[in-house]
Order: structure tokens, then sequence, then C-alpha cells
């Protein structure tokens, strides 16, 4: 009877840590297929500086994290003394910065120097995938601190403006900044995982919630 229970006990073991592996490699392969991609915009989202009247911009690009070069631009007007600095982290899925440069042409024509960047992955940034959500706050990290460094930002308050993808950045990296003095999110959420709940229920029904453990595990390291 010992020696039955034990199979039993052990046969249980093995089918749920079976489940467990099965589980983590379908959750990471959906993740992975989400985020192990490049994104380029779309010639007709696409923005161009000709199209803005007085609109200026520079080149002004940094390094992230693993030593890939990120293309970063400065937007302002010189029609206006500046106010302040917005730092601008775009969405995911569609590519960089340039589908919103009508976004930095307001501020810009407002009084604000606006710091705009295509995020690991996109556009003209180096990196052969988006690599996951951490990545979007690791690279306004990096951004932030370029910015912090040049002279046209000295002495002048820094807020954060993001889309989607971009907003769950400029709401996490706060942790990092607690110096920013304002947060425009649009369209945005706090925690990754969320919004991964929330696509993989639509995609495949309460099963995905057994997957969300795996995912996370996958996100962290």
């Amino acid at each position: 009877m010992k020696t039955r229970t034990k199979i039993i006990i052990a046969s249980v073991i093995a089918f749920l840590l079976i489940c467990c592996i099965v589980l983590y490699i379908v959750g990471v392969s959906i993740y992975n297929g989400v985020f192990q991609v490049r994104f380029t915009t779309n010639e007709l989202t696409k923005f161009h500086l000709s199209e803005f009247d007085g609109l200026k911009c520079e080149e002004s690009g940094f390094t992230s994290n693993d030593g890939q070069k990120i293309a970063g631009y400065k937007y302002y007007s010189d029609a206006k003394s500046p106010k302040g600095v917005l730092v601008f982290a775009h969405g995911f899925g569609a590519g960089g910065q340039c589908g919103y440069m009508n976004i930095f042409n307001f501020f810009a024509s407002n009084g604000y120097i606006v710091y705009a960047y295509d995020a690991t992955g996109n556009d003209l940034s180096e990196g052969e995938v988006i690599g996951g959500f951490p990545q979007g706050v690791i690279d306004l990290d990096y951004a932030l601190n370029h910015v912090k460094a040049q002279e046209w930002s000295k002495d002048l308050p820094i807020a954060l403006m993001g889309y989607s993808w971009g907003s769950y950045c400029v709401n996490n990296v706060l942790t990092f900044h607690p110096d920013v003095k304002a947060v425009v999110s649009v369209s945005g959420f706090n925690s990754s995982m969320d919004l991964i709940e929330y696509e993989g229920v639509n995609m495949v029904g309460p099963i995905a919630y057994t997957m969300l453990p795996f995912a996370k595990l996958n996100e962290i390291f």
C-alpha cells in the first residue's frame, strides 16, 4: 500500500511538473511572439519636419543599457524662450517617435523643448527586437539621464508624456526620477501584467491565468 501511494504521489508530482513546463513554454512563446519583433513607422502615419512651420529639430541620441544606439531628437522653436522640457515616450507597435510630431509641434510652439526618441527595436534605433515592456522603462531612464546632462536643459523643469506603452513607461520611470515635475499619461496602464492578462484572456480565454506567472518570470529574467 505504501509503495502504491508513493507511485501515485510521484505520478501527480510528475504530471504537475509537466503541466508547469508546458505552460511556461506556451506563456513564454506567446510573450516572445509579441515582443521579439522590430517595428518601423508606416509612411502613411509618419510626419516630416517640413510639415510644421517654425519647428526645429536637432539629433541628440544616446546609448541604452546593452550598448544599443538610440536615435533621439530635440524639438524646439526659435520664437519661444523655453519654459521647460517635455520628454516623450511613444507607443507600441506603430514604430518610433516620428508619428507624434504634431504633438511635438504643439508643445514647441507653446514654449517647450520636446525630447523624443525611438525606443530599442524601433525605426532608427538599434536593437534586433523590442524585448518587452520593461525595455521601454529602461530606455526612458537612459533618455532622462541624457536630457539632464545637456546644457539646454539646465535649470529647466522636466515633464513626461507617454502614449500607451510609453504611458506605462512614464508612470514607472518615476521611481528612478522623482524630480520630474509633471506627467501626462495617455491611454496608459501601471502594470504590464494587467495588460497581458487582459489581452491573454481575450486571445485564449481563462486558461491565460495559468500562464501569467510564467510570463511574469520571463519578463523579470
